[in-house]
């Protein structure tokens, strides 16, 4: 709500539990995927997640990480064939302004 960001294809973003828990796990969105954004005029936790950036290049290697084998070790059930096995190391992200 505060960034005015959408969930778009190329959105960064944080993944959270509970609203105010977002801390350093985040995600690109490949397609737009509405339903991550905020809606606070509906019933319950309708706060969204918060998108904080978006890809301005190189988004086909957020594509090919997406094709990526799944199954990686997680505590979180809700969560379980989503993590990448092995992980992909990011070598290099840059703010521009």
């Amino acid at each position: 709500t505060k960034t005015g960001l959408r969930h778009l294809n190329g959105t960064l973003s944080l993944g959270r539990f509970a609203p105010g828990t977002a801390t350093h796990n985040f995600f690109i969105c490949v397609g737009d995927q509405p339903y991550l954004d905020a809606h606070p005029e509906e019933k319950g936790d309708n706060l969204g997640y918060a998108a904080f950036g978006r890809v301005v290049s190189g988004m086909s290697v957020a594509e090919k990480i997406l094709s990526l084998p799944t199954n990686g070790a997680t505590k979180f059930k809700d969560q379980r064939g989503q993590w990448l096995k092995p992980p992909v190391t990011i070598v290099s992200m840059r703010r521009v302004t």
